[in-house]
C-alpha cells in the first residue's frame, strides 16, 4: 500500500518553478563584490569604523533591497545581479572622481580640508541612490513562500523583500507602462531607508551641500551642479564598461559556457532603440514626437531616431558606429530588424492626420513590429497608440493599410489632402504643441472593440491595478471621436503648427538657464576663472562682467537642448551685444608669458551690470583674459540698465 501511495504522490507532485529567484542575505549578495567594496573604502580615506558605520550600513541595505535584480531591461547590466554591480561601480567611480575635485568650489583650502569627508559621503549617497527609484517605478516583483506559493506583490514602501512574512523567493517583470521621469524623482523619498539618520543630520548641518544633494536626488541635475555632474559621469562610465563587455545575449538569458562574443552593430542599434523607448523620456504619439505606435507596429521619425541612437552609443563609448544614417539603416534592414517598404528600402513616407496635429504632416519614418521594442512578454493592450491616422504614401486608398483602422478610435473615414512634405527636423521639434495631452484631446487608449491577436501569456500575474481591461469593459466606455478637421495650410498657421504658443515658449528655456546660472554661481557650485571653467570674470568699463564661454556653458546646462536654450537666452537681451555687428558673441584673448606659446581667442556671451541680476560676491577678474572691446552703442546699453 505504501508503495502505491509513493507512486501516486510522485505523479501528483507539483513541479518547482525554476524561474523563481531565492531571496538572499546581504552577506551572500556582497561576497563576490568584496574587491569592489574594498576599493571604495580605499578611495574614501576614512577610518575603518567610520566606513562601517556609515558606508557599509548603506551598502548592506542596498544589497538586501535590490537582491539580484538587473539594472535595466535590455541595456547596460541587464543580467541578474546587474543592479547591485552597477550601483557599486558608480559609487567607486564617483568617489574616485571626487578626489580629483577641490570641494566646495571657491572655498579656502582650510575649509575644503575640514569638509572633505562630508562631501565625499554626500557624493556616495547620491551614487548609491541614483537608480533606486527603478525598484519602485520600473519593475513589478511578486514574492513567494518556501513552498513557492505566491504571497502577492512586493511594495517597496513597506520595506525590503525579506521583511515580507515567510517570503523566500521572488520573480520580477518590467512594467510596460513605466514612465522614465518617475524613477529619477523617487530617490529622495527613499533616503531614510538606506542612510544612517545620524549621517543625514550630519549632512543637513551643511546647508549648501545638503541643498545640492537634495536637488540631485530629485533628478534636478542642473541645480545639483557638481554632485549631479560627478554622478552622471560615473553612471556613464559604468554603463559604457558594461556595454563594452556585453556578450550579445538577450537580457535575462543565462550565459553559456562559450566565450562571450561582441555584439554586432545591428544588435547594438536594436538594444539602443529599446533603451531609448523603455528607459528615457522620448516623446511618443504627439506632435514633435520621435515615435508613433499602432497596435502592431512602431514608426520612428528616421533622422531623429538615428541621431538619438548615435548620440547614445557615442556617450557610452561604443566603437564602430557609422556617421552616416543610411549605413545604420542598411544594417537594420540586413538583419530584418526594421520592415522594408514596397521597394525593399528602409524609409516609409507617412502622412499623420489628427492625433493632435492641426494639419496633415508628412514624415520619413522607419517601421518595425511592435514586439521588437516591447518584447513578447509584455501586454500590448496596455500600450498607448497614436489616436490619429498614419497613412502610407502610395497606399492611401487601401483600407487595410490605414493604420487608423488598428488604432485607438473608431472614427469615420476622413478625407485628406495629398501628403504635405515637411522636413524631419521641423516636424520633430513641434514641442510647443501640447494638443495631444490637453483636455480637449485626452491621451488615447486602445479600442478593444476591434478584433486583435490575444497577448502572449506570462507566468507572472500582474499586481492589482495593472490588469488589462477586458473587451467588454473597455467597449462600454469607448466614445466615438469626431474626425480631425483638416485645415488648409496658411502662412499664419505655420508658426502655430510648429511651436504652439510662441509668445509663451520662445524664451522659457532662456529664463530657466539664467535662473540656473545665478543659483549655481551664488552657491559656488560652478568653477570660475579656471582652465576648465565655462564662466569667467572679465573687466568691462572698470566693472566686473560675466563672460560665458559659448556653447560650452549651454551644454553644461542641457546637453540635449543647448542650442534652443542658447537661442532663447539671446532673446532675453540679458547679455550685451557687440557694437558694430550687434552680435551676441564677444571675444577674449588669453595672455601668456610662455616662450613660443601664442595667445588664443575664446568666444562667448558678455553680461554686465551684475548688481541688477542678483549675483552675489564674485571673485576677481581673470588676469589671464583680456576682453577685446568695441564700444557698444548707447541704445544697446539701455537694455542692460
Amino acid at each position: 500500500m505504501l508503495f502505491f501511495t509513493k507512486i501516486f504522490n510522485f505523479f501528483n507532485k507539483k513541479e518547482a518553478n525554476n524561474s523563481l529567484i531565492q531571496i538572499k542575505s546581504s552577506e551572500d549578495l556582497l561576497f563576490k563584490h568584496r574587491k569592489l567594496i574594498d576599493d571604495i573604502y580605499q578611495h574614501t580615506h576614512v577610518p575603518k569604523q567610520h566606513f562601517e558605520d556609515l558606508y557599509l550600513y548603506s551598502i548592506d541595505r542596498l544589497a538586501i533591497w535590490v537582491q539580484d535584480l538587473p539594472a535595466s531591461q535590455s541595456h547596460h547590466h541587464s543580467a541578474e545581479g546587474g543592479f547591485l554591480l552597477h550601483t557599486l561601480e558608480v559609487i567607486e567611480i564617483a568617489v574616485k572622481r571626487r578626489n580629483t575635485k577641490m570641494l566646495p568650489i571657491g572655498a579656502s583650502v582650510e575649509k575644503q580640508n575640514e569638509k572633505k569627508d562630508l562631501w565625499t559621503f554626500a557624493i556616495f549617497v547620491a551614487a548609491l541612490l541614483h537608480d533606486i527609484g527603478k525598484t519602485v517605478s520600473d519593475v513589478n516583483v511578486m514574492v513567494y513562500d518556501h513552498q513557492q506559493k505566491e504571497l502577492g506583490r512586493w511594495s517597496p514602501w513597506f520595506g525590503n523583500m525579506s521583511s515580507v512574512d515567510t517570503a523566500k523567493y521572488y520573480q520580477y517583470q518590467y512594467n510596460s507602462n513605466r514612465k522614465y521621469q518617475q524613477h529619477s524623482l523617487l530617490p529622495l523619498t527613499l533616503l531614510s531607508q538606506f542612510i544612517n539618520p545620524a549621517a543625514i543630520d550630519w549632512m543637513q548641518n551643511e546647508s549648501d551641500l545638503f541643498t545640492l544633494l537634495l536637488m540631485t536626488l530629485q533628478g534636478r541635475s542642473a541645480e545639483g551642479a557638481i554632485i549631479a555632474d560627478i554622478i552622471k559621469y560615473a553612471d556613464s562610465e559604468s554603463s559604457a564598461k558594461s556595454l563594452a563587455n556585453s556578450s550579445g545575449n538577450n537580457a535575462g538569458n543565462s550565459n553559456t559556457g562559450n566565450s562571450p562574443q561582441p555584439k554586432s552593430l545591428a544588435d547594438k542599434l536594436l538594444d539602443t532603440m529599446r533603451y531609448l523607448v523603455l528607459e528615457t523620456d522620448i516623446k511618443i504619439n504627439a506632435p514633435g514626437a520621435a515615435m508613433f505606435t499602432t497596435r502592431n507596429d512602431v514608426f520612428f521619425v528616421s533622422k531623429v531616431i538615428m541621431d538619438k541612437i548615435r548620440n547614445s552609443l557615442d556617450e557610452n563609448k561604443q566603437k564602430g558606429v557609422p556617421f552616416d544614417n543610411s549605413r545604420m539603416m542598411d544594417e537594420l534592414l540586413q538583419f530584418h530588424i526594421i520592415t522594408p517598404n514596397s521597394e525593399g528600402k528602409a524609409i516609409w513616407n507617412c502622412t499623420l492626420i489628427g492625433g493632435g496635429f492641426k494639419k496633415p504632416v508628412t514624415l520619413t519614418m522607419l517601421r518595425l513590429p511592435i514586439e521588437k521594442i516591447y518584447f513578447k512578454t509584455e501586454n500590448h493592450k496596455e500600450l498607448d497608440v497614436f489616436s490619429g491616422e498614419i497613412v502610407i504614401e502610395g497606399e492611401e486608398n487601401k483600407g487595410d493599410n490605414k493604420e487608423a483602422a488598428s488604432n485607438a478610435t473608431a472614427t469615420p473615414e476622413v478625407s485628406h489632402s495629398p501628403p504635405i512634405p515637411i522636413n524631419d527636423d521641423t516636424s520633430c521639434h513641434q514641442s510647443g504643441n501640447n494638443n495631444a495631452t490637453s483636455p480637449a484631446n485626452p491621451k488615447p487608449k486602445p479600442n478593444n472593440t476591434t478584433k486583435e491577436t490575444p497577448p502572449v501569456e506570462v507566468n507572472l500575474p500582474l499586481p492589482p491595478g495593472f490588469e488589462a481591461a477586458t473587451d467588454e469593459n473597455t467597449s462600454q466606455n469607448t466614445e466615438q471621436v469626431p474626425p480631425p478637421k483638416v485645415e488648409p495650410t496658411t502662412e499664419e498657421t505655420k508658426a502655430e503648427q510648429s511651436s504652439g504658443k510662441p509668445e509663451v515658449l520662445e524664451t522659457e528655456l532662456g529664463k530657466d538657464f539664467f535662473d540656473w546660472l545665478i543659483l549655481t554661481i551664488n552657491n559656488k557650485a560652478i568653477s570660475i576663472n579656471t582652465v576648465e571653467s565655462k564662466v569667467h570674470i572679465v573687466m568691462y568699463q572698470g566693472k566686473k562682467a560675466l563672460f560665458l564661454i559659448s556653447p560650452r556653458i549651454f551644454k553644461e546646462y542641457s546637453a540635449e537642448n543647448w542650442a534652443r536654450t542658447q537661442k532663447q537666452f539671446g532673446r532675453l537681451r540679458k547679455n550685451l551685444k557687440t557694437a558694430v555687428t550687434e552680435e551676441n558673441i564677444w571675444k577674449v584673448k588669453t595672455k601668456t608669458q610662455r616662450i613660443g606659446k601664442q595667445s588664443s581667442i575664446i568666444r562667448g556671451y558678455l553680461i554686465i551690470n551684475l548688481e541688477d541680476h542678483n549675483f552675489e560676491e564674485l571673485p576677481k577678474a581673470n588676469k589671464y583674459l583680456e576682453l577685446i572691446i568695441t564700444q557698444p552703442k548707447d541704445k544697446d546699453n539701455e537694455h542692460h540698465k
